[in-house]
């Protein structure tokens, strides 16, 4: 449960980032501003956590998958 969670909160940040990058190209096609300005540095950083979270994600998954294959292999 808890490694599922690592790859739905990183699926949430990159959902984020993807509607702010769409948004913020569409504001400046229409000469609007964007409401929330995160800048260069804030779309780093939700991109850099969603990247991270995936990473954490698969991590867990790989060592639960290995942890598991070795109780079966002791049988």
């Amino acid at each position: 449960m808890r490694q599922r969670a690592w790859l739905v909160l990183s699926g949430l940040l990159m959902a984020l980032y993807a509607t702010y990058a769409i948004w913020g190209a569409f504001a400046k096609r229409l000469g609007t501003p964007v409401p929330i300005k995160l800048g260069d540095v804030g779309e780093f950083w939700l991109f850099f956590l969603s990247i991270g979270t995936f990473t954490t994600h698969v991590i867990m998954a790989e060592r639960q998958r290995l942890r598991e294959r070795g109780d079966a292999n002791r049988d």
